[in-house]
């Protein structure tokens, strides 16, 4: 007998997932950190990363002040480069338009886990140089994983995309 315990919202989209079957077919917690909403081409897609929560657990911890940050964003964005060129082998050229950097702790969803203290991680969109090549991802509803996560440790973070975009 298999028992899913799905979603518990806390605030704003705050999401921990549990499938709980046998004691040979459990599977891990994990916790949405970050979440974006795209309503264009006359719908709506929502875009949101999960982590395990082992995951987490094993990040490098940076309080923001004392130290350097674990990742850089130079090679931060390097990795989001890496993975958008995989997903559009067609587009040779391209462009950073954002960097942030976030930290869990301070997001009213997680406020109150210990556990997500000093917790940080990176959110990069990067878009092809040539315009024209940017306006028709846009318009072909590609551009929606031009958007990457990237935790402190180097993982990067695949979104969960629903409904998925027709190409």
């Amino acid at each position: 007998m298999q028992t899913k315990i799905k979603y518990l919202w806390i605030l704003i989209y705050f999401t921990i997932i549990q499938n709980a079957a046998n004691a040979n077919d459990s599977i891990e917690p994990t916790v949405e950190i970050a979440k974006i909403t795209d309503i264009s081409m006359g719908t709506k897609q929502e875009m949101r990363w999960l982590v395990t929560t082992n995951t987490l657990n094993h990040q490098p911890r940076w309080d923001g002040l004392t130290s350097e940050v674990p990742l850089s964003s130079a090679k931060a964005a390097a990795k989001c480069l890496v993975k958008v060129q995989e997903l559009h082998k067609d587009i040779k050229d391209w462009v950073v338009q954002s960097i942030l950097i976030r930290n869990l702790s301070c997001d009213p969803k997680f406020r109150g886990f210990q556990s997500c203290s000093n917790i940080w991680f990176y959110q990069i969109r990067v878009i092809p140089r040539n315009i024209r090549q940017a306006h028709e991802l846009e318009d072909l509803g590609r551009d929606q994983n031009l958007f990457q996560v990237i935790l402190m440790d180097g993982t990067v973070v695949e979104p969960n995309i629903n409904p998925p975009r027709q190409p």
